[in-house]
């Protein structure tokens, strides 16, 4: 069996530089990049084969998530095979069709890349008020927002710019998202602040914590979300999920800010890990009893279970994971008019 793993692996790898060499082009340093990716992907798998079982097995599996879910998410055009003439719907119906394990990273890259071709087109306030499958409005929203957040943040380069690049950020999610998803939006302020320009998190804070304390919820809940895939917490060793929470616990300024950035972080484990239940198995089995007395962490389970449960409902995957949980993480039956409420901490 792992014998056959291994070969599969490297089969797999193979195919990658053929079907580069097939295009006939010069890569460019992006399909370098996506390259990458997959390579360090299928290593990861044939790594896995060759441990069979045990904590570090565990651990490699978790990175390997992490990879294929940036993979698909960054490189969703040529993974999923998108016509890049073809309509935001067309793209939504070819997601559609595609295996569970990739499905929501493709969702969510389709998401960045409709709200990427919008912006350039300056198409931006139709985008979402269309006919959309309603699976498909959650990672619409957040792909809008990331988008967002990097073009707003970009035009930062003196004091005082910040603010009024807040503004028009939070105006632009406002305005364009449908009602009850603005929040979807608004959090990847806090993911691109992390990962982009954390120098001005503090500045960022104190003008949301001044001016928008709701929205500043938000804000830090991108920011738990962003340090799951810091460098110091993507590679695999240790339990990189309780790294990420920990560290949370540290920074935060304030209970508010700390227990939206731990339901971030486990928001961010919980969907890149749900179709492997053996890592979300390994981290309750080190630290359950501390993070399930957590609120936030479980909030953030909850959240994700129920996010996930709107893109794929049928998936398989999601009765394993709940089987490792208590009763009270199952996922909430959700109106339309509070998605957003899943982007930020909420009691429960």
């Amino acid at each position: 069996m792992e014998v056959r793993r291994v070969f599969e692996a490297g089969n797999q790898m193979q195919k990658r530089f053929r079907e580069q060499l097939a295009t006939g082009k010069l890569p460019q340093p992006s399909d370098l990049l996506g390259l990458t990716l997959g390579v360090l992907n299928d290593s990861a798998e044939m790594a896995t084969a060759i441990l069979g079982g045990g904590q570090q097995e565990t651990n490699l599996r978790e990175f390997q998530n992490k990879l294929h879910g940036l993979e698909w998410f960054g490189y969703v055009e040529t993974r999923a095979h998108l016509p890049a003439d073809a309509t935001l719907e067309d793209w939504l119906k070819r997601i559609e069709s595609i295996g569970y394990d990739d499905r929501p990273w493709a969702a969510e890259g389709v998401g960045y890349q409709s709200a990427r071709r919008a912006w350039i087109d300056g198409n931006r306030p139709t985008r979402l008020r269309g006919d959309l499958p309603r699976w498909s409005l959650i990672v619409l929203h957040t792909g809008m927002g990331m988008l967002a957040a990097e073009r707003s943040m970009e035009t930062v380069v003196k004091p005082g710019d910040l603010m009024q690049a807040l503004a028009r950020f939070c105006q632009h999610c406002m305005s364009h998202s449908r009602p009850g998803y603005e929040g979807c939006a608004i959090e990847p302020i806090g993911l691109v602040a992390r990962t982009l320009h954390a120098h001005r998190i503090p500045e960022i804070d104190r003008i949301f914590a001044g001016a928008a304390p709701d929205l500043r919820e938000y804000f830090w809940h991108g920011i738990g979300r962003a340090a799951y895939f810091s460098p110091v917490n993507f590679m695999p060793w240790g339990l990189s999920g309780m790294r990420a929470i920990a560290a949370l616990r540290e920074q935060a300024p304030d209970d508010v800010a700390r227990n939206n950035a731990v339901a971030g972080a486990a928001w961010a484990f919980t969907l890149v890990n749900l179709r492997t239940p053996e890592v979300m198995a390994l981290l309750l089995r080190v630290h359950g009893e501390e993070l399930l007395s957590d609120s936030a962490f479980s909030n953030g389970v909850r959240s994700a279970l129920t996010i996930w449960k709107e893109l794929q409902a049928e998936d398989p995957a999601l009765e394993k994971v709940l089987d490792l949980l208590p009763p009270r993480l199952a996922p909430i039956a959700m109106p339309d008019s509070s998605f957003g409420s899943l982007f930020r901490y909420w009691a429960h």
